[in-house]
């Protein structure tokens, strides 16, 4: 597995937005070659690489984060939720993206991969798709909260994330 934790400053394009220093390499190698070449054009997050690697090498876990997913099934969808600078938090979801401040108590939907945010605020067009995404990551932050405080974050691994390849 190759990875890293966060982005540098560059001067590539796909990198010059508010998700640029989050976005990073993925690369999980498998020398057997069982594991087939796969683009994952989803947003995923660190979090998914102990589910998925569990369920490629077929050990089920005792405990995982309830919010990683398996990247290798086929009805993945993508999701990723980070804590930016100024404590707000940014959840990327399928093809667009939300900004939250629990302080200020606003949030602002975008559409996903675009360089200008403010041109693209969704809020209006797309108050369902807001409403339930902002309902996901206050679950996150509230989950996530209690875990630490309660020092009980990881729960028994799901059936829902399923084996892909039992070895």
């Amino acid at each position: 597995v190759i990875t890293a934790d966060h982005t540098a400053a560059t001067d590539q394009e796909s990198y010059g937005d508010i998700l640029g220093s989050f976005k990073v390499p993925l690369i999980v190698f498998d020398p057997s070659g069982e594991l087939k070449p796969k683009v994952v054009k989803h947003a995923t997050q660190h979090v998914d690489l102990p589910v998925t690697l569990y369920s490629y090498l077929g050990i089920p876990p005792d405990n995982v984060l309830l919010f990683g997913q398996n990247i290798l099934r086929d009805d993945f969808q993508g999701r990723a939720i980070n804590i930016t600078q100024d404590d707000s938090f940014l959840l990327v979801h399928d093809k667009h993206y939300m900004t939250f401040n629990p302080k200020l108590n606003q949030s602002h939907l975008y559409k996903y991969q675009s360089l200008e945010p403010k041109k693209t605020i969704l809020a209006e067009d797309n108050t369902e798709l807001k409403d339930s995404l902002l309902r996901e990551m206050k679950a996150f932050i509230q989950y996530y909260t209690n875990g630490l405080i309660n020092n009980d974050i990881l729960y028994p691994f799901p059936k829902k994330f399923g084996i892909v390849n039992k070895k």
